[in-house]
């Protein structure tokens, strides 16, 4: 639900929805400050997925997830992402942000969850 109005020569909005909580991966790398694993996200059944190697892939109900577990700065991996086509606008957030975040819709295989953040987080919907 949204709701705008104006009172004077100010305008002002409401913006209403709906959150739950859910379970995911940070691209934080945990002890190293600044450093970010490569999350990428693909909307739909990117053709160029296997090209680039990924520790794990995983579908999703939207398109499918990708982990790459090398350190690097939030710009380079930022241009990781664009290179390997994942969404913009998931990069986009991701940058605004100062890291990125995957909903775990599968199980992480468990020689990953050590080196890897896990978070609790409110998605819309």
């Amino acid at each position: 639900m949204n709701v705008y109005g104006r009172i004077g020569r100010y305008r002002f909005g409401v913006h209403c929805w709906k959150t739950r909580k859910t379970m995911g991966i940070s691209s934080m790398v945990p002890g190293e400050p600044g450093l970010h694993f490569l999350l990428a996200d693909y909307d739909g059944t990117p053709e160029n997925l296997y090209d680039y190697h990924w520790d794990v892939t995983y579908e999703t109900p939207h398109g499918w997830h990708g982990i790459e577990l090398v350190a690097q700065s939030l710009s380079s991996t930022a241009r990781r992402l664009l290179v390997r086509g994942c969404d913009p606008v998931y990069i986009s957030v991701g940058l605004k942000r100062g890291y990125w975040l995957l909903e775990n819709y599968k199980p992480i295989p468990e020689e990953f969850l050590d080196r890897l953040s896990l978070m609790e987080f409110e998605r819309y919907g």
